[in-house]
């Protein structure tokens, strides 16, 4: 991984740095959709669920104004379960699908230790935070699909907000 910053501290000065780690992550995730009438025509819903494994190692980062970050290196355990309820139409090839989700997500470890210029630091993220969202898949044959996605999650530690666009090709 690597990490690049740039910001404006207290007096306004521009401060940036860089530092790369290595890490790796595991994921299970298992879900059923439900189709509430004709499966590929109507309403279904998806119940969803997923436990999230990743480490980063520890790394030193740099900034300009010579502050010297060390960071220990990082645990994360994060459980979802979540609920797609949407609606889908199909014809031939092409389908369209609207569908709003919700889901609580529970960081279980995220204890990491850090040191500025040497002096010791902690922080967890642990904690909950609910994701929702509402979004929209074109499927225009068996290999082209356009989605977007509005996203927000709310929680203990942070808010954040989050539009996903994209193109798939499948082959």
């Amino acid at each position: 991984l690597k990490n690049d910053f740039s910001v404006r501290d207290s007096q306004n000065n521009r401060v940036s740095g860089n530092g790369s780690s290595d890490g790796v992550s595991f994921s299970l995730e298992t879900g059923q959709k439900l189709s509430l009438g004709q499966q590929g025509n109507g309403f279904y819903i998806e119940p969803q669920a997923q436990l999230s494994y990743s480490h980063q190692d520890a790394t030193r980062v740099n900034a300009s104004n010579g502050l010297k970050v060390d960071l220990g290196s990082y645990e994360s355990l994060i459980g979802r379960g979540s609920a797609v309820v949407g609606y889908e139409l199909q014809q031939g090839d092409n389908s369209l699908n609207v569908y709003l989700k919700t889901g609580y997500l529970r960081e279980f470890s995220g204890d990491t230790d850090y040191r500025l210029n040497g002096s010791p630091e902690s922080h967890s993220f642990k904690g909950g935070w609910w994701n929702n969202g509402v979004g929209v898949s074109a499927q225009m044959n068996q290999q082209h699909t356009l989605y977007l996605d509005l996203d927000t999650s709310t929680g203990n530690k942070f808010n954040q907000r989050q539009i996903n666009a994209g193109y798939r090709f499948s082959f």
